[in-house]
Formats: structure tokens, C-alpha cells, sequence
């Protein structure tokens, strides 16, 4: 797990699919969890640059069993 300088946030994965970023961004709105996709941004520029979804701590096990079940195919898992 990586830390981030914003606080107390980690990565939790990595990808550069554009429905893994879509996927995880209505889940975790939808259950109002705090995030940010490092490195988003950069996907209009260059596409296969990867997003690193990070989270707060606290709530590592909770995102994690919210993405489970989703058929995301992300580059690396941080855990």
C-alpha cells in the first residue's frame, strides 16, 4: 500500500481503463465514500497513463468489498 502526502489517504489500485474509472466512481459515490483519482486528469491527454484510485484509510475494507464483485481488470492492486 502507498502512502499519499494528502492526508491519510493510500492507493488502492491502479488502472488505465476508462470503464474501471467510471465503474469505480459511481460505486463509491453511490455509498458516499471519499476519494480521488490521482492522475485522472491526465487521461484526456494520454489514455494509457494510469490512475491510482485512492482512498482514507478507514475505509480500505469497505471499498474493497464494494469492488469485488466488479469486473474490473486494474493493473496493480495495492493491498
Amino acid at each position: 500500500m502507498k502512502d499519499s502526502a494528502d492526508e491519510g489517504f493510500v492507493e488502492v489500485l491502479e488502472t488505465n481503463s476508462l470503464t474501471d474509472i467510471a465503474l469505480i466512481k459511481a460505486t463509491l459515490e453511490g455509498e458516499d465514500i471519499a476519494y480521488f483519482l490521482k492522475g485522472e486528469n491526465m487521461t484526456v491527454i494520454r489514455q494509457l497513463d494510469p490512475v491510482q484510485l485512492m482512498v482514507g484509510k478507514r475505509d480500505i475494507d469497505r471499498v474493497m468489498d464494494l469492488l469485488k464483485p466488479l469486473k474490473l481488470s486494474y493493473n496493480r492492486l495495492s493491498l
